[in-house]
């Protein structure tokens, strides 16, 4: 997300918990990377016009989170976007049964975290909702949807499984 946002500010800080992650990161003139947390972003307050999450706010304390993107937001003109994919859809049908049975059955991404048959350590009921039970703290929230299909072989597919968290 950093590298695309680049061309239309002139300034874009990406942040990760994890220093390594960001050492694999594309660099770009106007890009700078911070090891950082969600909770206490490098970033004065006030000061941000487009704060945007992708893949990860299903994993916070949304309580704290919303409290610190509130902090460093322009007051009435900052934006915060919230990027994520939720399960994705195979075809033919007989491979959707296989892998949703995997999702629900096998992995419990139906459930809660914690309770039985759920392997996940986050709330993927969340993401997979787009965040529909979410009570966002600002003015306004939109969600939209963009559909990206892509074609992959098999071995696409179960690489794609491999990096599930769960």
């Amino acid at each position: 997300v950093t590298i695309p946002m680049a061309a239309h500010f002139a300034r874009v800080l990406g942040i990760d918990r994890s220093p390594k992650q960001l050492e694999s990161a594309t660099q770009a003139p106007t890009v700078e990377y911070q090891a950082g947390d969600a909770y206490a972003l490098p970033c004065e307050d006030g000061t941000v016009d487009l704060l945007t999450i992708a893949q990860t706010m299903h994993w916070l304390d949304l309580d704290r989170f919303f409290a610190e993107v509130t902090r460093v937001l322009k007051p009435g003109t900052g934006v915060f976007a919230v990027l994520g994919y939720g399960i994705c859809s195979v075809h033919p049908p007989e491979a959707q049964a296989v892998f949703h049975q995997f999702y629900i059955d096998t992995l419990g991404g139906d459930k809660a975290p914690g309770t039985p048959g759920c392997w996940w350590d986050c709330d993927r009921r969340l993401l997979d909702s787009q965040f529909a039970a979410v009570d966002f703290p600002f003015a306004s929230v939109a969600r939209e949807q963009v559909v990206d299909e892509q074609e992959m072989a098999v071995e696409g597919l179960e690489g794609y499984m491999r990096t599930m968290s769960a």
